[in-house]
């Protein structure tokens, strides 16, 4: 069951071209900004608990190999039982409490397994959580580990992929026009798999080619999928909010919201607002963690992974931190390979030029 906010919703209104100027939700460490006006996207068509929402519904029967031999979305309206976090999901799994969300847990493993066998890169990698404090009238900056929830994040991610691969298909064999994401490229050999080393994953993604959003459904090389309409989100992604609508109007009535032109003449702009929100959604928190290692360069050091070794100035990754750093080949060593451990001093930090430089590496393994 998705939330459903294209209900009554008015295109090329005021508040439309808002919405579409905005384009996506921001989740920064000072606070989030959301794509629709914050009681909408959290209070009226959210899916809160014991509250009857319009909702689109996918329906699927799924064979034991993870395959869909049925599918079909409707309008409904629902209630929703109850609404449970990551960390409330991921304790009754492990304490097996809930048999419907064990058999999600199951499904979801099979879903991963599909996906794996097809070629799937899946990369396993752990964001730190960027906690801003005030502190006598000055900003301390300090990057906390987020509780990881292995079992409900499976859940949730396979589940979400399932809905949008399965949207897409259904979209193009009905012709509608949809918004899809593609990455039609051809991955490297021997691609497809778990990855959680840095050093194994920085060259996997700089050889896979970036994501585009387009009119014609395409394989999504990485997720191991013939076709993906992002649909799951469309209370924080005008893309997703597009498709829900073109989805609602043809269910409900047979017509459309946009026409394939409309859509057309739409993603130019649709593009260029998701590349200005995906870079200050990167390079925000960015910041931050300049301004983190500005803060404490003095009197600490980080571990950090070569990933790159193939220039004068060699790559490392801080996995802890999530973020990469350049020192000269000539602090490391005469021989530097990817893998290698350094625990790395770090010198001048400008967070505003986005400048980080390493001033000394000792080589470090970590203990067992």
């Amino acid at each position: 069951a998705l939330a459903c906010p294209v209900l009554g919703w008015e295109f090329g209104s005021e508040l439309d071209r808002a919405v579409l100027h905005r384009v996506s939700s921001l989740y920064l460490p000072e606070g989030t900004s959301h794509m629709l006006p914050e009681e909408l996207a959290t209070q009226v068509f959210s899916l809160k608990q014991g509250e009857s929402k319009p909702a689109l519904l996918l329906k699927f029967r799924i064979d034991e190999q993870g395959q869909i031999n049925e599918f079909q979305p409707e309008v409904s309206w629902i209630k929703v039982e109850k609404n449970l976090t990551y960390a409330q999901v991921e304790k009754i799994l492990l304490e097996e409490q809930d048999q419907m969300l064990f058999h999600a847990l199951e499904l979801a493993e099979v879903l991963r397994q599909s996906r794996l066998d097809r070629g799937a890169v899946v990369i396993e990698q752990r964001e730190p959580e960027v906690v801003l404090k005030n502190v006598d009238g000055k900003i301390v900056v300090d990057l906390q580990d987020k509780p990881f929830y292995a079992r409900a994040g499976l859940i949730v991610s396979e589940l979400m992929i399932l809905a949008n691969m399965a949207v897409a298909l259904w979209a193009a064999d009905k012709s509608l026009p949809f918004l899809y994401r593609t990455q039609d490229i051809v991955l490297p050999e021997q691609s497809g798999g778990v990855w959680t080393r840095p050093e194994d994953i920085y060259p996997l993604v700089r050889s896979m080619g970036a994501t585009i959003t387009e009119l014609t459904p395409k394989p999504h090389r990485s997720l191991a999928v013939t076709a993906y309409a992002p649909i799951t989100s469309p209370l924080r992604r005008y893309v997703d909010f597009l498709n829900m609508a073109q989805t609602f109007s043809f269910l409900q009535n047979q017509k459309l919201v946009c026409t394939k032109e409309e859509l057309n003449k739409l993603l130019p702009f649709l593009n260029s607002r998701q590349t200005a929100v995906g870079q200050v959604q990167r390079f925000r928190p960015r910041y931050w963690k300049l301004v983190y290692f500005q803060q404490n360069f003095r009197q600490m050091t980080w571990p950090g992974v070569v990933v790159d070794a193939s220039g004068q100035l060699v790559v490392l990754s801080l996995p802890r931190e999530q973020i990469f750093v350049r020192a000269p080949r000539n602090i490391l060593g005469d021989k530097v390979r990817p893998g290698q451990k350094f625990r790395l001093k770090l010198g001048k930090v400008d967070p505003l030029h986005n400048e980080i430089k390493v001033s000394k590496a000792e080589e470090w393994e970590e203990e067992v």
